[in-house]
């Protein structure tokens, strides 16, 4: 994964999330996960806190975080197809990203 085009989704999914017509706590926790979620040093830290590479775990939180941070919504801003495509785009660069570091944590 080229690290730019990374850098580049992450501040397009930033600035799509703080210019979308969504209530504001939506929008704080949506911006907390990303800035948890789709941080290499985050990633990092916690594949290193697990002692199996291939734990699961660090996945399954990011996407039942990321399922959480929909309790937030309101129904106005579940009705909002763009958001839904949000969601899917931030799991899949969270799963690339996770893969990048996992690759890294294996070729140390």
């Amino acid at each position: 994964m080229n690290d730019l085009y990374c850098t580049e989704e992450i501040n397009h999914v930033l600035r799509y999330v703080n210019n979308i017509p969504i209530s504001g706590r939506y929008r704080t926790e949506l911006v907390r996960w990303i800035n948890t979620y789709l941080d290499e040093e985050n990633v990092e830290k916690s594949l290193i806190s697990k002692k199996d590479t291939f734990d699961m775990s660090v996945k399954q939180a990011a996407q039942r975080d990321l399922e959480l941070t929909i309790l937030f919504a309101k129904k106005e801003d579940r009705t909002n197809s763009g958001i839904i495509f949000l969601e899917g785009e931030l799991l899949f660069l969270f799963n690339l990203l996770y893969e990048k570091v996992k690759a890294q944590k294996l070729a140390a």
